[in-house]
């Protein structure tokens, strides 16, 4: 009777320990799934800016896009900033649009013969960027946006936006002149441009080493 009762107990103990491990693997499984759940829902978000062109078109937002802010004034800027936008089903949208007051500082500014410039490769650039050192940024009330017609659907893609006037594709970027009837008066104008216009030195991220004295085109 003893070694029955023993046994018994045992069995239960078994039991019990399949039983609370069994318990434990479904909790663990269910936090699992609620954390995918909130991840998944983020990236949602982040996609979905859930902002309008003129036109009536939906803009989204992207992880990997060239989103030159992300505080709720640089945002609220950008909203009102798309409803001034008409795409006119174009397939590529690229605009200047003027908001009438102040939104922010432009870290592009113009150059002349006695300013220090320094050249660098900018982080997901292909090319080097002008900079110009011993600047400081300039109040601005522009905006330049940058979309694409999605794949699917009327919307568009934001591809950049950032604070400034419209400007030109840097002097490297022969994809961008391709696009362009002319591509070779393209390369010129954004020589042109970009001889007398700079970053200024320090507000964007470069990849350290490419730093050079010596003009690349």
């Amino acid at each position: 009777m003893k070694s029955t009762s023993l046994a018994f107990v045992s069995n239960k103990n078994i039991k019990d320990v399949i039983s609370t491990e069994g318990s434990f693997f479904i909790l663990v499984n269910l936090t699992l799934y609620f954390e995918y759940i909130i991840i998944l829902n983020y990236y949602i978000n982040i996609l979905e800016v859930k902002m309008k062109l003129k036109s009536g078109e939906a803009v989204f937002d992207r992880p990997n896009s060239h989103f030159h802010d992300n505080d709720a004034d640089f945002s609220r800027a950008l909203g009102q900033a798309l409803t001034y936008v008409e795409s006119a089903g174009r397939e590529f949208i690229e605009e200047e649009v003027y908001l009438g007051r102040f939104i922010g500082q432009s870290t592009c500014v113009s150059t002349d013969a006695n300013d220090e410039i320094i050249y660098a490769q900018r982080t997901g650039r292909t090319g080097l960027t002008r900079f110009v050192k011993n600047h400081l940024p300039e109040d601005c009330n522009y905006m330049v946006l940058v979309l694409k017609k999605a794949k699917k659907g009327d919307g568009y893609i934001l591809i950049t936006a950032f604070i400034g006037r419209l400007s030109f594709p840097e002097p490297w970027d022969e994809n961008a002149f391709s696009k362009h009837e002319d591509p070779d008066r393209a390369r010129k104008d954004s020589i042109d441009f970009w001889s007398s216009h700079a970053l200024i030195w320090e507000t964007e991220e470069i990849i350290p080493g490419t730093e050079t004295l010596i003009c690349p085109w």
